[in-house]
């Protein structure tokens, strides 16, 4: 079973029922506020003035304050009214995010306020969305640590990296467990897909190569290299000495049309060295043309 490759955070298994809010006014917004006419739709209560303004509210807002035919707002009124309009409108956009995908409440406030919603607000819909259940950092981080990492193969300064940079907190983070046989299960399984993509690498610098690039997904020198040592793939010693031999013969020719003696040979030892191969294999091989 392969376990790495890319993915997204695994959703939680919740339901989230999007409801349509809509914050639709038309009118000049003047005049008085005697409401004239209220018409219930499916998804929206609109709220018709005598000025001929119309207000279209979410069944939330228009049962936040008891309104009906007849009844004169005051200006503090549909001031609440409206606010409490605007923050229904935020935690809409909200609840669609979450629908796409997790996010801790660090991420999901800056995609709020990016969106317009003010710090008062943010505030207001997070503390509501944690309290239903849809916003958990513990959670999200739980999630991120065990299963995430597990798909991604990822080490554990990685995943405490990553959850960091989206705002988790330092308790929260210091509660993850990170076994050291899962650590070296989801390194060999790195280790086996970077073995295929240094394939034709040399045998020092593939093993080199698979080794810094686990330590880059956050596996800690130790286990990088007991899963190197286990997973990569020494090419044949008969094979690595033709590698050598078709590399060296390439260098030859490119240096060969610039340089000449002592400082084509010079530069003839860097590329293949820069190449990975050895330098005893590289002296044994010029002696030899020589």
């Amino acid at each position: 079973m392969r376990l790495c490759g890319p993915s997204t955070l695994i959703p939680w298994n919740v339901s989230i029922k999007t409801r349509r809010r809509f914050t639709r006014v038309s009118g000049n917004q003047t005049g008085e506020l005697t409401i004239k006419e209220i018409k219930k739709k499916p998804s929206s209560v609109v709220v018709v003035f005598s000025s001929g303004e119309k207000w279209n509210l979410s069944p939330s807002t228009f049962t936040e304050s008891p309104l009906y035919e007849g009844k004169t707002l005051t200006e503090k009124e549909a001031a609440d009214l409206l606010r409490f309009q605007q923050e229904e409108e935020y935690y809409d956009k909200a609840l669609a995010l979450l629908e796409k995908q997790n996010y801790t409440v660090s991420v999901l406030s800056r995609k709020l306020l990016d969106k317009g919603a003010n710090k008062a607000q943010v505030s207001s819909i997070c503390l509501r969305l944690q309290e239903e259940g849809l916003l958990d950092d513990k959670r999200y981080a739980k999630t991120y640590a065990e299963d995430v990492a597990r798909i991604r193969c990822l080490g554990k300064r990685r995943v405490l990296f990553d959850l960091k940079k989206k705002g988790i907190r330092d308790d929260i983070l210091s509660s993850l467990s990170f076994p050291e046989e899962a650590e070296l299960e989801k390194a060999r399984e790195a280790a086996n897909l970077f073995d295929r993509k240094y394939a034709r690498a040399t045998n020092l610098s593939k093993k080199a190569k698979v080794i810094k690039n686990l330590m880059e997904r956050g596996f800690s020198e130790e286990i990088a290299r007991q899963a190197a040592n286990e997973k990569v793939t020494m090419n044949d010693v008969e094979d690595e000495k033709a590698r050598l031999r078709a590399s060296y013969e390439l260098a030859q020719i490119r240096y060969g049309r610039k340089y000449e003696g002592y400082e084509k040979k010079k530069r003839v030892v860097a590329y293949l060295l820069k190449q990975g191969y050895r330098y005893e294999d590289i002296l044994a091989l010029s002696g030899e043309e020589d």
